[in-house]
């Protein structure tokens, strides 16, 4: 529709006329591959089995309280091993079809009520305590700053970090 302000044309369109069922200029499909979904899965929790492992290498360093400390080792073994629990899961799903067929089909919601429920509650307790891990994590990041050793504030000597003769 268009109609003119003044010697101004003026133009409106409708909502149905900016809307397309396809990009034209999108050189083709082959640019977004089909990648499995269980791959993706897999893919992410082995980036998760990363983030507890390099979490898990301040096993050793100082905290300001020995809760603190245990709640540190804790949470980064929890997410490297639902990293890892998952990653093999993934993996054992999308080799036998009978299982991959049962995780798709609850994941569409048709299985049983008591199946949903039982499978709903595992997989939120264990993602809502991963959340909670990773969270900590972070938190305790910051809030250890309170209380840093002597050693933190001393300035290093650069020429003694490169191996030398």
């Amino acid at each position: 529709m268009s109609h003119y302000v003044g010697t101004t044309p003026c133009t409106h369109f409708k909502a149905e006329q900016l809307v397309v069922d396809h990009v034209q200029n999108w050189p083709s499909n082959d640019l977004l591959r089909n990648v499995d979904g269980l791959v993706v899965g897999m893919v992410l929790w082995l980036a998760n089995l990363c983030y507890g492992g390099i979490h898990a290498a301040g096993w050793n360093e100082h905290f300001p309280t020995v809760a603190e400390l245990w709640l540190w080792r804790a949470s980064a073994l929890y997410i490297g091993f639902c990293g890892g629990l998952w990653a093999v899961l993934n993996f054992i799903i999308a080799r036998i079809p009978a299982l991959n067929e049962f995780w798709e089909h609850w994941m569409d919601g048709k299985k049983t009520w008591w199946q949903n429920l039982g499978l709903g509650v595992l997989v939120f307790l264990c993602g809502f305590s991963l959340v909670l891990a990773r969270m900590f994590i972070v938190v305790e990041a910051v809030i250890s700053i309170r209380e840093l050793p002597a050693s933190a504030y001393q300035t290093p000597e650069w020429i003694d970090l490169i191996p030398h003769f």
